[in-house]
């Protein structure tokens, strides 16, 4: 949850010297923020969970353990599927001030394009939903809006019934990994925990406005 010392920082208008600093600090040859996905939080690299999903997919082939399923699932056009009434739906469960929530809509919504035919410009229209790529705003925005996938997957842990990827009885009960994008989810072969698995992704697809693409997405089973 956001603190009220974080709400107030968020809602503050910025000084004229930090405008100048910020202005002054762009580069001339290219956009602000990061470049595409590169990597969401600070100190931390996406080869983190590359090499911990190698490691993991690896270890499934061993014997001894209980048969495992890991589901790799890739969204369609990610960013341009993004609903914005949800993602303000979550910033508010969040704890994010109004005055901050109402600056972040009225960017998105505020957004017209015009495009291009045959060197003839074609008249505007508005934006409705989607997320613009390369976007600093956006980076953050979409991770936000994407928390509420892995927390229904941990969800699922407080049903006793429910049984999770088989790892060592120390390690932490691991079900997914998330690279931008695409979802890595670590479950069980047993059918009850796979069907409570299925359930949570067209809830998940119908609230984000995202759509899993099948034809990208792929599963590795190993049945003892």
């Amino acid at each position: 949850m956001v603190s009220s010392e974080h709400n107030l920082e968020l809602c503050r208008s910025p000084t004229r010297d930090e405008v100048k600093a910020l202005v002054f600090a762009l580069s001339g040859k290219s956009a602000s923020g990061p470049d595409g996905f590169t990597g969401f939080v600070k100190g931390r690299s996406i080869f983190e969970n590359i090499l911990l999903t190698q490691e993991i997919v690896t270890d499934i082939r061993l014997r001894g353990k209980p048969a495992n399923v890991v589901i790799k699932l890739d969204m369609e056009k990610a960013y341009d599927r993004v609903s914005w009434k949800y993602s303000m739906h979550v910033l508010r469960k969040m704890g994010f001030a109004e005055c901050f929530i109402n600056i972040v809509w009225n960017l998105l919504a505020n957004s017209w394009y015009l495009v291009l035919i045959n060197g003839q410009v074609s008249g505007f229209f508005h934006s409705t939903r989607g997320f613009k790529q390369e976007d600093p705003l956006s980076l953050t925005l979409f991770i936000l809006s994407a928390e509420v996938l892995p927390r229904s997957l941990n969800k699922l842990f407080e049903d006793k019934r429910f049984k999770g990827f088989g790892m060592p009885k120390w390690t932490y009960l691991l079900n997914h990994l998330a690279y931008a994008d695409n979802t890595i989810i670590f479950a069980s072969a047993d059918p009850y925990s796979l069907e409570k698995i299925i359930e949570v992704l067209p809830k998940y697809e119908h609230t984000f406005g995202q759509m899993i693409n099948k034809a990208k997405s792929s599963f590795i089973c190993m049945l003892m």
